[in-house]
């Protein structure tokens, strides 16, 4: 158990010391525009960024959905509208 804990407390050490951000985002001074990941009228409720992968949660006209973007690219990898199950 013991073993267990240390190695956690490593792994945390490791990932909030110098050099530990592991941030897909490329450095860059240029402004990066992504068309038509927002539908008009939208709502953005929440975001999330993981490595490159920008997840955006909105409120689309009452329906929830959430839009997953690579912003080293510009691309939206995947649209996805939750329903409610009755």
């Amino acid at each position: 158990m013991l073993l267990g804990f240390v190695a956690v407390l490593f792994a945390v050490i490791y990932r909030i010391g110098p050099g530990g951000s592991k941030s897909g985002l490329k450095p860059s001074s240029a402004e990066l525009r992504i068309e038509q990941a927002i539908p008009a009228g939208a709502r953005i409720i929440s975001s999330s960024l993981n490595g490159d992968q920008l997840a955006l949660t909105l409120d689309a006209g009452g329906a929830t959905r959430v839009v997953i973007l690579n912003i080293n690219t510009g691309k939206v990898l995947r649209n996805i509208t939750l329903g409610v199950t009755p």
